[in-house]
């Protein structure tokens, strides 16, 4: 069985988590038997132009502010980021893995730069988790 969090604010992560273990207190059931998976966006970035460049190119996307996507993505509540640098996005995997329990990861890449982010990933991210 698995829990599968799309697109899901990190602050919203405690009280989904405590309404699983409500059910599986209920139903005589092992939370820690139960997979958790995260499902979100990743841009990374180069430089501070870029970031900004994104931030807002999202915000027209989605039609949302972007201080919104700031506070989602980049909150200063939460370590690391998944809008941003290589070392950003790794600390926020490590932060949803070690806090959360996540074991797996539905990473989107924008298109079209999903190869090139695909690949960066590879090269500076996925060898440090």
């Amino acid at each position: 069985d698995y829990l599968n969090l799309p697109f899901t604010p990190i602050s919203e992560l405690n009280s989904i988590l405590e309404a699983l273990q409500f059910h599986c207190d209920k139903f005589g059931r092992n939370i820690d038997e139960i997979g958790r998976s995260y499902f979100t966006d990743v841009y990374i970035v180069e430089s501070q132009d870029e970031l900004d460049y994104r931030f807002e190119e999202l915000s027209t996307k989605r039609e949302v502010s972007v201080e919104k996507l700031l506070t989602q993505y980049r909150s200063s509540e939460y370590p690391g980021s998944f809008i941003g640098f290589a070392s950003e996005i790794i600390e926020r995997i490590e932060f949803l893995k070690d806090e959360f329990n996540f074991d797996y990861f539905h990473l989107v890449f924008p298109y079209p730069k999903d190869l090139e982010m695909s690949k960066v990933f590879a090269e500076q991210i996925i060898g440090k988790l």
